[in-house]
């Protein structure tokens, strides 16, 4: 499992324009907010000067709806 690490959700750009409405409402209902470290760590890349989602938009999403400032993630090979 690779190293995991928190990291500001305003830091980091999508790269996925679309999220289901469906699997947003299922996401919403599983992270507290009170534990944003519980949140299923987001995979992360760098693309020149800036850090994407590699994947998780929707538990990103849910998380910035949530208003969580810091969100776990780890850096994609």
């Amino acid at each position: 499992m690779p190293k995991t690490f928190m990291i500001k959700l305003e830091e980091i750009q999508p790269s996925q324009l679309y999220i289901s409405s469906e699997k947003l409402n299922e996401v919403m209902k599983t992270i507290d907010p009170t534990k944003p470290d519980a949140i299923e760590p987001i995979p992360i890349k760098k693309l020149g000067n800036k850090t994407i989602f590699v994947d998780g938009h929707t538990r990103a999403f849910a998380a910035y709806l949530l208003s969580l400032p810091i969100i776990p993630v780890y850096w994609e090979d």
